[in-house]
């Protein structure tokens, strides 16, 4: 789809990206409420009404980058997706499935290798582990 397109979605809540990005975890998404903490350990609240109390975020692997914006590749790309996150349960039926694979002698009906299988269970149990967590 094309930026304007996958904005428009943004601006309904999908979060998005680019196909052609390298990261499995990178994403744009619509925030509000920003804050900072200074060089003294003070939190400052950005107050944005002045401008729109919105704007867009990067989400990658290891934080947000506040404040994204559009390269002009990023403009006239058409390659922009949204992202789909799974439901806690199922995470946890993937996770069980994958389980059984794995566990299996001979894996032969499984499409991964027995590494990308492996990780996939390592990360969907982080996932439905943390999702527990911040229900709590």
């Amino acid at each position: 789809m094309t930026f304007e397109e996958a904005l428009n979605l943004c601006m309904q809540g999908a979060k998005i990206y680019r196909k052609s990005w390298d990261s499995n975890y990178r994403y744009i998404e619509l925030a509000k409420n920003f804050s900072y903490e200074n060089y003294n350990g003070r939190r400052i609240e950005a107050k944005l009404d002045s401008i729109g109390s919105w704007g867009l975020v990067l989400v990658k692997e290891y934080g947000v980058h506040i404040g994204w914006y559009a390269s002009k590749d990023d403009k006239i790309a058409n390659d922009w997706m949204t992202m789909y996150f799974k439901t806690l349960s199922e995470r946890e039926s993937d996770l069980i499935q994958a389980s059984k694979c794995c566990s299996d002698e001979d894996c032969a009906s499984c499409p991964y290798s027995h590494a990308e299988c492996e990780r996939a269970i390592l990360e969907d149990a982080i996932a439905v582990i943390r999702e527990y967590r911040r229900k709590k």
